[in-house]
């Protein structure tokens, strides 16, 4: 039987906690940054629900787009194709030796 893809408690817990930072801000900001916040919420919402992660554009939010991913070498979350370009430069760089 196939699972479906749905949100964890934490991802419950995360989504409910920007909901009330956005409402604080509510009427503190432009009607613009609004919509942008709750646009931004709109596209993690809809990765998480299938489980991948942040985009590296938000203005480009589909699924076959990649995630930020955390490196511990530049410490901060980077483009998962920039993880890659790394690992593979690194396994040259061992084999060359």
């Amino acid at each position: 039987m196939k699972t479906k893809p749905s949100h964890t408690k934490e991802d419950h817990r995360r989504i409910a906690m920007k909901c009330r930072e956005i409402k604080k801000l509510d009427e503190k900001v432009t009607e613009k940054e609004l919509r942008w916040m709750l646009y931004q919420l709109g596209v993690v919402v809809y990765r998480q629900y299938f489980k991948k992660g942040i985009p590296c554009d938000v203005l480009h939010p589909g699924l076959n787009q990649p995630q930020k991913v955390w490196s511990s070498v530049f410490k901060r979350s980077v483009d998962e194709r920039m993880i890659e370009q790394m690992e593979a430069q690194a396994l040259k760089e061992l084999a060359a030796v």
